[in-house]
């Protein structure tokens, strides 16, 4: 189908409203299974899946590839490390 099973998009404040939301319903219609939205301001990760549900996720918490990327798993702090 093209479409990536997991999307990733990093929240910038250059983005007009409603264009990352745009951006993961277009993803998920397209097929894929996993859409994840890193929010740099407030180190937190929104999980967006097929079915409709979404999740927040912070940055003390584990983020995990579900059935997607079975066995991944990465504390979200850590996307959020500059070095």
């Amino acid at each position: 189908n093209g479409s990536p099973d997991l999307a990733v998009e990093i929240v910038d404040d250059n983005d007009p409203p409603g264009a990352i939301e745009a951006r993961v319903q277009q993803y998920l219609a397209s097929g894929s299974t996993l859409v994840w939205v890193a929010d740099p301001l407030y180190r937190r990760v929104i999980v967006y899946q097929p079915h409709g549900s979404f999740l927040s996720v912070g940055q003390n918490d584990a983020l995990t590839g579900g059935v997607t990327l079975p066995g991944f798993s990465v504390t979200v702090g850590d996307f959020f490390r500059y070095r």
